[in-house]
């Protein structure tokens, strides 16, 4: 496979528009494109693809996780406490990164990643 690298994930949602409304308004992702059943986002360097195609194949959340980089995790944590269910606070990972984990509207695993 040479120089390849992750182009895109996609993630199912039975409500794919409590799904939009989560990725752009709360994490301020933008919507780059939609077509038919799927709504693509900016992340920086992959793209996000949230589906119904996948929910209704029946696609578990325990499978996936979104891991977001971010300048600050605690100041990410803090800034969208009131807006998301946290599953624990920001903590050390690894060295000097930090992670903080929470769900989607749809259970997915989703975290964010980066300096304190």
């Amino acid at each position: 496979m040479g120089n390849s690298k992750l182009a895109l994930t996609m993630l199912g949602s039975g409500n794919l528009e409590r799904a939009v409304a989560f990725y752009r308004d709360v994490l301020g992702l933008n919507v780059t494109g939609q077509v038919e059943n799927f709504v693509f986002f900016d992340t920086g360097g992959t793209t996000l693809v949230v589906t119904g195609v996948l929910a209704a194949a029946g696609s578990g959340p325990a499978t996936h996780e979104c891991v977001f980089g971010v300048e600050s995790v605690t100041a990410s944590y803090e800034s969208l406490k009131d807006r998301i269910e946290f599953v624990n606070e920001p903590r050390v990972i690894s060295g000097d990164s930090w992670g903080v984990n929470f769900r989607d509207p749809d259970g997915h695993q989703c975290s964010f990643y980066g300096p304190r």
